[in-house]
């Protein structure tokens, strides 16, 4: 386990120094078109190479070639170029260096992996992992690194995939980092939370989502509706204030745009005027409906109360009212009592990291020979009960009655019955193989030959003989 921990704390290292010596300004360059420059200072002004270019494009303080025209090719390959004398030697070689320990390690991790496939089977293999989601988050990463170099090689042909690696490399660090709850499973204080992290996202948050999405899926295209009847009000009003604006002094034509106008009352007219729909589309209305579960209302409640259509902002209210009641408070607070639920119970038993540790080993032995798995097992497990041969960890669990009450006193009986029969067991076999030993009882069992043993036959016949011969003299 240690010489696990140590070559991936040594890899996460050399991940994370060529992470951290990418030339970020560059990618910043690119994104900006260079109106924020490698160096994170904008462009002050608008002008281009000399006074007489009339485009408006930024100007690059280039190293090597002073200043020039920004175009893609300046920065599009630059994690490419390492040999570019505008990036810093940091940011070139030596992030070079590090990005080949980085490959050379998962492809060491790789080989690694097929050869426990190919020495224990990959169904099995597979199950093993499953146990571990930290570990299969560490693996996916083999594929985001790999299939970086593809990307960084194929650079020249759009700079979107100088984007798609940045998204590589940043999905790739968090689920590396991710990996240390692997190792943190051990730990005493430690082990047991990182547990209640995975068994809460796998059984309480999955349970809670499926639920959440259906309400949520329905309240958000309901809010939908009523900001776009909101909005088919205010654009009218909006319009007649325009046309009437627009109309000429005198005509009949802005006489009746008055007249329409003035039927609204004023607040309406000047509610109109100000109205924002912040769901312009569904996809929008779900994700400031999920904002709403969090608390952040004011933005979609004071827009609703600017809404022009007076039955659209009763409706809207009525729904608000519902989806806290139903979402906000009830369901969370049943998501807050699942997660509760989870935690007590694997709280309450005891030395838990002892059992994440077995696991841990047991994923590691997986790299190991049949004979130094062996070896490692003699080790770190002891002996249980009266068979020699099954070895294991105990894990305590805590009991859930008192030692003082009728059922504790019941199960301390039988546990020390079953103790006192197990030392019977012991001592009984000990005592028969004192008794073979010392020639007091006869070997049971096959031996090679049918042929029984005549050092008993003659004992006993010795001892008739006295007999006889004590029974005479005393006849005598």
């Amino acid at each position: 386990m240690i010489v696990s921990f140590t070559a991936f704390t040594l890899y996460y290292i050399c991940f994370v120094t060529a992470f951290t010596l990418r030339p970020i300004g560059f990618s910043t360059e690119m994104l900006t078109e260079g109106w924020i420059n490698r160096y994170s200072e904008p462009f002050p002004g608008r002008y281009g190479k000399n006074s007489t270019l009339q485009q408006v494009k930024p100007v690059i303080n280039a190293t090597s070639r002073g200043l020039v025209e920004w175009s893609e090719p300046l920065s599009q390959c630059h994690l490419r170029n390492y040999w570019d004398p505008d990036i810093p030697f940091a940011n070139s070689y030596i992030r070079l260096v590090f990005e080949l320990f980085v490959v050379i390690g998962i492809c060491v991790q790789v080989f690694l992996d097929f050869r426990d496939i190919k020495r224990i089977g990959r169904k099995k293999w597979w199950n093993v992992l499953t146990a571990f989601p930290a570990k299969i988050t560490f693996k996916l990463t083999y594929f985001l690194v790999l299939a970086m170099i593809p990307t960084r090689l194929a650079c020249d042909l759009s700079p979107v995939l100088l984007v798609v690696d940045n998204v590589l490399i940043t999905v790739t660090m968090i689920f590396t980092t991710v990996h240390y709850l692997y190792y943190c499973r051990v730990i005493r204080f430690v082990g047991p939370f990182v547990l209640m992290v995975y068994t809460i996202i796998a059984t309480d948050i999955f349970r809670f989502m499926l639920i959440y999405g259906i309400f949520l899926m329905g309240f958000s295209q309901s809010f939908s509706l009523i900001f776009l009847s909101c909005e088919r009000e205010a654009n009218v009003i909006k319009k007649l204030i325009t046309d009437q604006s627009e109309a000429s002094e005198g005509s009949d034509n802005k006489f009746n745009l008055t007249r329409q106008i003035s039927a609204y009352d004023t607040a309406i007219v000047k509610n109109a005027e100000v109205f924002e729909n912040v769901m312009q589309s569904p996809i929008e209305a779900f994700v400031r409906t999920f904002i709403l579960t969090i608390g952040e209302f004011t933005v979609l409640y004071r827009n609703l109360a600017l809404c022009p259509a007076n039955t659209m902002v009763w409706i809207g209210k009525v729904v608000f009212i519902l989806f806290e009641l139903f979402v906000s408070i009830m369901q969370f607070n049943m998501l807050i009592a699942m997660m509760t639920r989870t935690y007590e119970t694997i709280f309450q038993t005891q030395l838990e990291y002892k059992r994440q540790r077995a696991q841990v080993i047991l994923m590691l032995e997986l790299s190991l020979s049949p004979k130094e798995r062996h070896q490692y097992l003699l080790k770190y497990s002891r002996p249980t009960g009266t068979n020699k041969k099954t070895r294991s960890l105990v894990v305590s669990k805590k009991s859930a009655f008192s030692r003082d009450s009728k059922k504790g006193q019941k199960v301390l009986e039988e546990k020390m019955k079953k103790m006192i029969e197990e030392k019977k067991a012991v001592l009984k076999r000990k005592m028969k193989d004192m008794e073979i030993k010392e020639g007091i009882r006869p070997v049971t069992g096959y031996s090679r030959t049918p042929r029984p043993h005549t050092q008993y036959m003659n004992r006993g016949a010795g001892g008739g003989a006295n007999g006889v011969q004590n029974g005479n003299g005393a006849a005598h």
